[in-house]
This record gives C-alpha cells, structure tokens and sequence, in this order.
C-alpha cells in the first residue's frame, strides 16, 4: 500500500514542492515514511496501515493523491 501524487499534471516543480510539504506534514505529526519517484508519480510509504487513514483524515494541501493498494 502506498499514497501516489501524479507529477505530470502540475506546473513548475511539483516533485520539490510535495517532498517539501509531506515532510512538514511528517515533521508536525512525528510520523516516519519512506517515499521514491516512480516515473512521473512520487511514492509514500508508512510502516502501518492506520497511518494512511490518519494521512487521509489530516492531509489539507492543494496536491492530490491517490491511496494505492498493491497486495492482492
């Protein structure tokens, strides 16, 4: 499972601009991730399931992202 913001439709340098906002969102909650750039998509992990819904319930910025589910 992994949360998935799409690089292609944004203008400037979107891949800096969300690294730099899911930190702050990481660094106010105190929650650890992993994240990579795929292709045109840039990648968060968490260590546990819950913390995606608590990213969901808590994430208020202007990018968008998806909540991929891998594991069937």
């Amino acid at each position: 499972m992994f949360i998935e913001f799409q690089l292609l439709d944004l203008p400037g340098m979107p891949l800096q601009l969300i690294k730099n906002e899911v930190e702050k969102w990481s660094e106010r909650y105190g929650i650890p991730y992993t994240s990579k750039t795929v292709k045109y998509t840039y990648r968060v992990c968490f260590d546990q399931e819950k913390l995606y819904t608590f990213f969901a319930t808590t994430w208020n910025n202007k990018f968008e992202y998806q909540l991929v589910d891998r594991r069937w």
